[in-house]
């Protein structure tokens, strides 16, 4: 039991963990596609 624990923690975590960095990802691309368009000229 204790192994299947730590093996759905670290399963969990993995999960959180490449959400977290595909949010990161698409919130950096947002920004600097917005600052990219702002710099064009409207």
């Amino acid at each position: 039991m204790e192994i299947g624990n730590e093996m759905f923690i670290q399963g969990t975590i993995g999960v959180f963990a490449v959400i977290g960095f595909i949010t990161v990802v698409v919130v950096t691309f947002r920004v600097i596609d917005g600052l990219f368009q702002s710099s064009k000229g409207e």
